[in-house]
């Protein structure tokens, strides 16, 4: 998938896209790992620099996907950018704007953007029709809302996921322990 952006490239950006892919596979041992990914981000910021104009969407994905295994600040903002520039156009895939939005959900994650990431995971609940994967994400929103100060809707996740999810088992514990958390801070 990630090799289709090497159709009609260059030989800087075959070559940027070759260091991305293989820091993607995680090819080789520890050593070599470490330095596949200190060149990354290099090689992304050609690529992003040098994209065929006629094959942009495809690389952004690439370079999304590229940016996300820096596990930093600064990739995770390269994410956002490209992300909402990438979901600003027209005639997208549904499969795609979910993988998308949640890379994005996990770079506002990484940069303590709490509230931000539940609200594209809102939009990703939207996308979702797997019931297992609903569950992880109704969870996942509940986290994130408990984590930035907002017990109340943590609370009304929990509610509205356990709701549809009848049998989820996860929902409900998460749905008590947050209840019980609230009721302690009333004990003392």
């Amino acid at each position: 998938e990630i090799s289709e952006c090497l159709v009609g490239s260059e030989m800087c950006i075959r070559d940027s896209m070759e260091a991305i892919v293989k820091a993607l596979d995680g090819g080789g041992g520890a050593g070599e790992a470490a330095g596949v990914r200190r060149d990354l981000k290099k090689h992304l910021l050609e690529l992003e620099k040098e994209a065929p104009k006629d094959q942009k969407d495809r690389c952004d994905l690439c370079l999304i996907k590229g940016y996300s295994l820096l596990e930093s600040k600064d990739g995770a903002g390269n994410i956002l950018r490209l992300g909402e520039e990438w979901l600003g156009r027209e005639g997208l895939d549904d499969r795609e704007v979910k993988e998308v939005k949640e890379y994005m959900a996990s770079a506002y994650e990484q940069t303590d953007a709490f509230e931000e990431a539940a609200h594209v995971w809102e939009e990703i609940l939207e996308l979702e029709s797997e019931e297992k994967k609903r569950e992880e994400v109704y969870k996942k929103m509940a986290v994130l809302y408990e984590a930035c100060g907002q017990k109340e809707m943590a609370l009304n996740t929990c509610i509205k996921g356990v709701g549809e999810l009848e049998d989820s088992k996860d929902l409900g514990i998460l749905h008590i322990r947050l209840l019980c958390k609230d009721t302690a801070c009333l004990l003392y």
